[in-house]
């Protein structure tokens, strides 16, 4: 119980202390870290195994692919997805993060106790359980790139799920997003009078 009150006057103070920029800065920083995958590791990888993209891009990633374009990563092509998967041992976080907060920023414009009781008991931190299915995903690319060529295919079956957790958690957080937007919409139409409509 203590925990939980703790947790609730945690996000209790991100609802009240979010803002637009907060939540752009999020966002931005999120932007840099990807796009450092789609102009850099995506490109060297791709262009160090002869055509095939890296490993955790694949959809739909099942236990057969992973060994099958692992057969065609040389030495260099190892070392590179090394550098990927540190930087998306980062991103993933920071990707929730900028949902925790624009949810937040949302929840505190469209101020109804009902929905504001929500973000505080947990609904921010959603996010957080894609990150962490993410996390686990790279974990096990990791155990079995670093494991080949002995094939761990318990391991491979793993990375297979948390990439289905990790895509339905994300798929939700969509959702989420579009209700909370959908629902802002709605508040500030009603708030508006015909006078203000005029002006």
């Amino acid at each position: 119980m203590a925990l939980f009150n703790k947790t609730y006057n945690l996000l209790a103070a991100i609802i009240s202390k979010s803002s637009g920029p907060k939540t752009l800065i999020a966002f931005l920083l999120a932007l840099f870290l990807f796009s450092i995958f789609g102009f850099y590791f995506i490109p060297v990888i791709v262009q160090s195994t002869g055509g095939l993209m890296p490993i955790d891009t694949l959809f739909p990633l099942t236990a057969e692919v992973i060994y099958r374009d692992l057969a065609n990563y040389s030495d260099e092509t190892i070392l590179l997805y090394w550098g990927f998967i540190i930087l998306d041992c980062i991103y993933p976080f920071v990707f929730a993060g900028f949902f925790c907060l624009l949810w937040a920023y949302l929840l505190k414009k469209i101020n109804n106790d009902k929905l504001l009781i929500a973000g505080a008991s947990g609904l921010l931190l959603f996010p957080f359980l894609g990150a962490s299915f993410d996390i686990l995903e790279n974990i096990g690319i990791a155990a079995i790139i670093y494991n080949y060529p002995e094939e761990i295919w318990g391991t491979a079956y793993f990375v297979e799920y948390m990439r289905l957790a990790k895509l339905s958690t994300q798929g939700f957080m969509v959702i989420i997003t579009l209700v909370l937007v959908t629902i802002k919409l709605m508040t500030s139409i009603r708030k508006t009078t015909p006078l203000q409509l005029i002006k």
